[in-house]
């Protein structure tokens, strides 16, 4: 396996697109609401996940708003991408990053692929911060994070006792989600599965979510309190 650092271009459109499918494939996965393949509004959640990693990649090499990318390849086949991780550096922070999202294939996991590309970024920023899900905690904590919040249905967690105070240029997912295109394929799965169905499926989303973000706080709450 051999990683490599994006920060002044992105990578070739071969690499570019093996990324988006990647993040596709994991969208339960990487979305903080962890939405599940069995609702109807999966697709759509789905595509605006893969939208809003394709923006971050395109900003790379923009100092206005930096965002890093970490590719794992497969030590056979070379321009297979097996892994990313993409960060965004603090603003006016050398040594400060905020991860956004992490993936490695399933064929390829359980071979420290995971733990390379952490390590590869905390080599450049050990000031480091991420979320995610409960499950997640234990194989963060092996590389050095701590437990120090909640961020919405998720665990908040930091390299230091208490996140950056500094600026991370996120990018709006709500504005992607209202965005026309997005409009026309909810209309779509409207057609598709019928609006009683859609209805229930937001109520059944938004079921879901409040019970993610209570057993994070369930979960933080706990864990301080050791």
């Amino acid at each position: 396996m051999s990683i490599a650092l994006y920060h002044q271009a992105g990578p070739d459109k071969s690499s570019f697109d093996q990324v988006l499918n990647l993040a596709a494939s994991f969208c339960t996965d990487l979305r903080l609401d962890a939405i599940p393949v069995s609702n109807a509004f999966y697709s759509l959640y789905q595509w605006a996940l893969v939208r809003e990693v394709d923006l971050y990649i395109r900003r790379i090499g923009h100092t206005n708003a930096p965002v890093e990318l970490l590719l794992a390849f497969d030590e056979i086949k070379r321009d297979e991408v097996v892994g990313f991780l993409l960060y965004l550096p603090v603003m006016r922070l050398s040594d400060a990053c905020g991860v956004c999202y992490m993936a490695v294939k399933v064929s390829h996991q359980r071979r420290g692929i995971g733990k390379s590309l952490l390590a590869s970024m905390l080599d450049r920023y050990p000031h480091a911060e991420l979320t995610c899900s409960i499950s997640n905690v234990g194989f963060y904590e092996t590389m050095g994070f701590s437990v120090v919040g909640t961020h919405s249905s998720q665990v908040a967690m930091c390299t230091r006792e208490q996140p950056t105070k500094g600026e991370i240029l996120l990018i709006d997912a709500r504005s992607i989600l209202g965005s026309p295109e997005a409009r026309q394929r909810q209309m779509e799965l409207e057609q598709r599965w019928g609006k009683k169905e859609m209805r229930y499926a937001i109520k059944q989303f938004e079921r879901h979510v409040s019970k993610l973000v209570l057993q994070a706080e369930e979960f933080v709450k706990a864990r301080l309190e050791r």
